[in-house]
């Protein structure tokens, strides 16, 4: 039986740009950055030769963590973005306070919204939609 949510992996092309994404805009902290390789990671992946970067991101008040990944070998360099309404994870959702103001301030850094925030359909949030650096949809939802 699932005890606890631990963390959302992300795999990632260059961990210092999504890194200073995430601590920068979102407020996240690292908590933790490993080089992994070898006869473990290589078997736990299924993946002959695995060299991967990972940093562990939190968030002050929460207890789950955003892992991302970057792979160090093999390099997969496909773009492979997801497309909000395809099957299989397609986001992660945060909740904020400023919405607008946090909506403005990436914005303003070229993060790509699909829409301006907006009122949700029961009136009981504004909601936004934002990809990382690698494509990654976010949500942001601000509770009224």
């Amino acid at each position: 039986m699932i005890k606890n949510i631990r963390h959302f992996g992300i795999v990632t092309r260059d961990i210092n740009k999504s890194l200073q994404f995430y601590q920068k805009y979102l407020g996240f902290t690292l908590s933790k950055k490993t080089e992994e390789k070898g006869d473990y990671i290589s078997k736990v992946l299924g993946i002959s030769g695995a060299d991967i970067i990972t940093v562990k991101l939190s968030v002050k008040g929460g207890d789950v963590l955003i892992e991302l990944i970057q792979f160090i070998h093999p390099h997969d360099r496909s773009e492979n973005r997801v497309k909000i309404n395809g099957i299989g994870p397609t986001h992660i959702a945060f909740t904020v306070d400023d919405i607008k103001s946090l909506y403005y301030e990436l914005s303003g850094s070229n993060v790509e919204f699909i829409s301006e925030p907006e009122l949700s359909s029961n009136g009981d949030a504004i909601v936004a939609f934002c990809r990382d650096p690698d494509g990654t949809f976010i949500e942001f939802v601000e509770l009224i």
